[in-house]
């Protein structure tokens, strides 16, 4: 997967925006289902530059700036008024078009690691000989690229690159023996392998050949779920690191960061690395949605367990002030995160 610089910039940004609009769908279609009025769906912030009005009367909106969504199902008049459509409706309503917007980005998630498993399938490394690293002992050997290794140290392989790796790191600088199969022909050859500082283990040198393995129907789904199932439990973690223990602030990422590794990956690796990454921030920007925080989700279902307990909602004067707080907060993390993203750019860190 080879894009030029400015279209995997492109492809990072509209990957974003796939996946902040896919979470606004989920709220806009679980409140269609129940019949809420939805006055307008916006992709993105600021000025529309497009609009276009449905026969149910909703202002579908595209915004300058793409980092972003919203759902309104109130309008200026609603809001005047106070007469507020949204809160007349049933809580169990009300909670599960709240909920939908970051189950719908979990369930993206799901469907990309599903997608990258069956369809698209992920690069693994075979016993075959591919290359060689600079000043390679194996090709000083005399091993040449297509051969295929079948024994080490005595050791039948059978194309298991994990026991072939443990035969080789089994004596530690010793000399190996290895024979690999050419032209239907088995080759000995000795080989001293030499110690590599960065991975801290002793090599060949030898570039392994990669094939693409894809996985059944069945085996997809059950290996989705448990991806994504893993990947939520990291993230809790993290999460859970962070607030308590302030762990991890340093790792942290704004937007500018998400669409740089994104690019990076586009252009460098293989399209199911890009892929995983989509299925990671998909699942990122819903469970991080869940955090009981003012402006998120999360805080809007922890008021409607207010409000169940106190059976009656929240005053929207009161609500509104919480919401306001969070996103002058939401606002100043997002400046200070884009700073820190370009500095990395900058500095390279």
């Amino acid at each position: 997967m080879n894009f030029s610089n400015l279209g995997s910039v492109l492809l990072a940004l509209l990957m974003l925006s796939a996946m902040v609009t896919v979470h606004e769908l989920g709220h806009f279609w679980t409140a269609r289902l129940f019949g809420f009025p939805v006055f307008e769906f916006a992709v993105g912030f600021g000025p529309r530059i497009l609009k276009r009005k449905t026969k149910k009367g909703t202002v579908v909106s595209l915004r300058a700036f793409p980092f972003g969504g919203f759902v309104a199902f109130e309008n200026e008049e609603t809001v005047t008024s106070g007469n507020l459509t949204f809160n007349k409706k049933p809580l169990w309503q009300r909670f599960l078009v709240i909920l939908a917007g970051p189950v719908t980005n979990i369930l993206l998630a799901f469907l990309v690691a599903f997608m990258t498993l069956s369809v698209v399938g992920l690069p693994v490394s075979t016993t075959g000989v591919d290359g060689f690293s600079e000043n390679s002992p194996a090709e000083q050997a005399g091993l040449k690229r297509g051969d295929v290794i079948a024994v080490v140290n005595g050791q039948e392989i059978d194309g298991d690159v994990s026991l072939m790796r443990e035969c080789v790191q089994r004596n530690p600088g010793e000399p190996i023996a290895l024979i690999v199969e050419r032209d239907g022909q088995r080759i000995d050859f000795i080989i001293k392998p030499y110690f590599d500082e960065q991975s801290q283990s002793w090599m060949v040198g030898i570039n392994l050949a990669q094939t693409t393995q894809r996985f059944g129907l069945g085996q997809s789904v059950k290996a989705a779920a448990v991806w994504i199932g893993s990947m939520i439990g990291a993230l809790v973690s993290f999460l859970a690191g962070l607030f308590t223990r302030g762990e991890g602030a340093g790792d942290v990422m704004g937007v500018v960061g998400a669409v740089t590794v994104m690019s990076n990956t586009a252009q460098t690796q293989h399209i199911s690395d890009f892929m995983t990454l989509v299925a990671f921030i998909s699942m990122n920007f819903g469970v991080f949605n869940l955090i009981p925080f003012p402006a998120l989700d999360g805080s809007k279902i922890v008021l409607m367990g207010v409000e169940l307990i106190r059976k009656k909602p929240i005053s929207p004067e009161k609500e509104g002030i919480v919401q306001l707080v969070g996103l002058v907060i939401f606002f100043a993390l997002f400046l200070l995160l884009t700073y820190r993203d370009i500095m990395r750019l900058v500095t390279g860190g």
